[in-house]
């Protein structure tokens, strides 16, 4: 196998043995084209010509930069960015609610670092990561590091279901309880000067 950054390279990068396939595992060459081609030999020396030549780009998987792993309180559409790799075209950008990526919430193909999610359900955990895309799979790069995220909380819409001999009875719903394990309720009689005055386990 003869492996270069020009056309037609003529140093021997790899001898191996008879096989219809090789891995490139030990490339360190990054974000560069790289051309590739071969010869076969017998046993008896004999070498034929060079085969045809492959030309491709060795991506690094992209880093991600926001939200941070294991953000709290992220938005409902936030915004997923990570940093450009180099002599890339697009990206393919997962959110999932599983570490293993089988349940996908989303699954886009976008040409910038920056993507804008779709709303996601609130108080809830996503999962997600970002490759750079090639229209042949085998050439896009290595999943990024996967990152955690939980959306904020919804707000509780709170209503009065009637009062009684100076009693009054509060009432309220959220849209997803999922993990909530008290309520505080504030009182007072100004709007924007309340004061904790239950806490409901």
């Amino acid at each position: 196998i003869y492996k270069g950054t020009s056309p037609n390279p003529t140093t021997l990068y790899k001898k191996i043995a008879r096989t219809s396939s090789f891995s490139d595992s030990e490339n360190t060459t990054r974000n560069d084209t790289l051309y590739y081609r071969l010869t076969a030999k017998t046993v008896g020396n004999l070498v034929s010509a060079y085969s045809n030549e492959l030309k491709t780009i060795a991506h690094p998987a992209p880093t991600l930069l926001a939200p941070t792993n294991n953000s709290t309180k992220t938005s409902k559409t936030p915004s997923l960015t990570w940093a450009n790799v180099p002599k890339s075209n697009s990206y393919r950008v997962q959110i999932a609610t599983t570490d293993n990526f089988n349940t996908l919430a989303f699954n886009a193909v976008v040409s910038d670092t920056v993507y804008l999610s779709p709303e996601l359900r609130t108080n809830t955990t996503y999962f997600w990561r970002v490759r750079v895309e090639s229209t042949n799979p085998a050439r896009s790069s290595a999943w990024s590091s996967t990152f955690r995220f939980q959306t904020l909380l919804d707000q509780p819409q709170l209503s009065v279901s009637g009062t009684a001999h100076q009693k009054i009875n509060l009432a309220w719903n959220i849209a997803n309880s999922s993990g909530i394990k008290s309520y505080r309720v504030y009182k007072g009689i100004a709007a924007n000067n309340l004061t904790l005055a239950f806490t409901l386990d």
